[in-house]
């Protein structure tokens, strides 16, 4: 877009803002950015976030997803569904054609040992734990 900068790669060495003022960033190469507006985009440990004071609130649910890409016999039909149990929710998303992801939510201790099966072992459990 005619309207849209590019600057790639950049560090940010400095950010000033205050508020009632116009938010400052200072660039690695000393150019320094000006706006109305400085959104919070750059990811989970963000600077800006920190720089402005904004809090993060966030739980730990014990619980880590197994993601499992497959192939299955048939197209897919644009068909998704999702149930939950015990252990955490169980989901099929379509992909495209003859595939699919099944996410699989378990404790953090059952993933791992999920993940270190052979791939006919792990069959066996999705077989088992979906019928």
């Amino acid at each position: 877009m005619p309207n849209v900068d590019l600057m790639c790669p950049a560090t940010i060495n400095k950010i000033n803002y205050s508020a009632g003022n116009s938010p400052e960033v200072e660039l690695g190469d000393g150019r320094i950015l000006t706006a109305k507006v400085l959104v919070a985009a750059d990811g989970g440990q963000s600077r800006v976030r920190q720089v402005v004071g904004l809090g993060v609130t966030s739980w730990d649910y014990q619980q880590h997803a197994l993601v499992i890409y497959i192939e299955t016999d048939y197209g897919q039909q644009d068909i998704t569904w999702q149930r939950f149990v015990p252990s955490g929710p169980q989901a099929f998303f379509a992909v495209d054609g003859h595939y699919g992801s099944i996410v699989w939510y378990n404790s953090p201790d059952e993933v791992g040992r999920l993940k270190a099966l052979s791939n006919a072992d792990l069959m066996r459990e999705l077989v088992a734990t979906l019928s």
